[in-house]
């Protein structure tokens, strides 16, 4: 679709969403302090690590100057219980922004609806008598219910994508500060795995278009059968439709034995390839990029 095709189709409703424009921005500024207070309080979990495996050492170190006086400007002294409190507070202020996020994604998405809804019946009640005539009472039915909830659940939609892609930006530049060389291999061998995933689940999504087709023949054999009840008894075909209707569940039956083996194998192909990738991933941050073990932990924890 063209970017002129598209803004032709939003236009009508941007007046809809017009009114609700400071609820978005607060939403916007919500999603952005969770983003934040999330990616920080996962970064403080670093200082941390090495504040408990070099002791008072860690604070002398150039790395920690910045935090070490943040705290004393607070009147904290720096220890294993400030940083532990320090990281709660962060994070029950991220907990605190998500709640805001729900809260606010429902202040929009709600009325929205009830906004959508009641425009939709008001064209309907004013358009011509020809579209009541030609049309039937399912298809009004549709527009105020299916078409509406379609436009409006867009919103939420488009409201959990906003929020998953900004913490996906905190988490990866928490990765890129630990260590961007690190992240680039990540990168490369999550790519490879979905890849392989990718050519593994080829022959499950194929053996899933056979099962439905058939139950929909199932269905249809059935759908038959009570219509032309009459004709089978008259002509005593019982026993043929009994051997079709035979072939066709240990069709069903091979098909859903097929695909129960499939799903075996990608576990066991995706958990080999996962585990090795990981092997991997550990020798090349330890012996080629000599990550210490803290940080190679708090580095696991965020990429996953």
């Amino acid at each position: 679709m063209t970017s002129p095709e598209f803004l032709g189709r939003v236009r009508p409703y941007l007046g809809t969403l017009g009114r609700y424009r400071a609820r978005i921005t607060m939403l916007a500024a919500a999603m952005l302090g969770a983003s934040f207070t999330e990616g920080l309080g996962i970064g403080l979990f670093f200082p941390l690590i090495e504040y408990v495996q070099n002791g008072d050492a860690f604070l002398s170190h150039p790395s920690a100057r910045r935090a070490v006086a943040t705290l004393s400007y607070a009147g904290i002294v720096p220890s294993v219980g400030a940083f532990i409190a320090l990281i709660f507070i962060v994070i029950m202020a991220a907990l605190a922004f998500k709640y805001a996020v729900a809260v606010l994604s429902a202040a929009v998405h709600n009325p929205l609806m009830r906004d959508l809804r009641e425009e939709a019946f008001s064209r309907i009640l004013s358009s011509h008598i020809f579209h009541f005539t030609s049309g039937s009472s399912a298809q009004l039915t549709q527009t105020v219910e299916n078409e509406v909830d379609y436009v409006g659940n867009s919103f939420a939609y488009a409201a959990t994508i906003a929020a998953n892609a900004l913490s996906i930006l905190a988490y990866s530049s928490i990765a890129l500060f630990v260590s961007w060389k690190l992240t680039v291999i990540v990168a490369a061998l999550g790519a490879l795995r979905y890849a392989v995933s990718g050519l593994l689940v080829r022959r499950l999504y194929a053996l899933g278009g056979k099962h439905s087709q058939h139950y929909m023949s199932l269905k249809s054999m059935l759908t038959g059968i009570h219509q032309g009840i009459d004709v089978i008894k008259s002509f005593g075909t019982e026993d043929r439709e009994n051997e079709r209707f035979r072939r066709l569940a240990q069709a069903i039956e091979s098909n859903t034995r097929e695909m129960s083996r499939v799903r075996a194998r990608n576990a066991f192909f995706e958990g080999a390839l996962g585990d090795g990738l990981l092997c991997v991933l550990v020798y090349l941050a330890v012996s080629r990029l000599e990550i210490q073990g803290g940080d190679l932990l708090g580095f696991m924890f965020v990429v996953t």
